[in-house]
């Protein structure tokens, strides 16, 4: 049996629903991701999509404490950017269930790029599940 959408949760901040200054300010340097993603780890969530491109810092995942998932990426997100937590509390989104799916297959697809329908992102988001599960392998290993 599989799990259904229930307890995915979509989190983060996206370049469209921010100001230009604010979106500057929460970018994430792609080259931190998998820093983020292993800080995630670390706090205990497997099995996250983290997406760090120019449109967004999003992460998407099924946590048994959506609260503290939520808490742990707004930390992270925080601490990477060099911003304040406030800041970034009064700007992440969050979606949850289908929404969250949806969220994701969204992206996926393009509709929430900045050019819609961009082909790029279905490879980033692509990279971003072949990050977490090498993640996941490198981290069993050494448990």
């Amino acid at each position: 049996m599989t799990a259904g959408p229930a307890g995915f949760i979509a989190v983060g901040v996206a370049r469209d629903r921010v100001s230009s200054a604010m979106a500057e300010a929460l970018a994430l340097d792609p080259a931190n991701a998998p820093m983020f993603l292993d800080r995630l780890k670390a706090a205990g969530f497997d099995n996250v999509v983290l997406l760090a491109t120019c449109d967004r810092t999003e992460a998407i995942a099924l946590p048994a404490e959506p609260e503290r998932f939520v808490a742990a990426f707004t930390d992270i997100l925080a601490s990477l950017t060099e911003n304040e937590r406030g800041a970034i509390d009064s700007v992440v989104h969050r979606f949850e269930g289908a929404r969250a799916v949806e969220r994701l297959m969204a992206i996926s697809g393009g509709i929430e790029s900045t050019l819609p329908g961009e082909p790029e992102v279905l490879a980033q988001v692509r990279e971003a599940i072949a990050a977490d599960r090498k993640s996941t392998r490198l981290n069993s290993s050494h448990g």
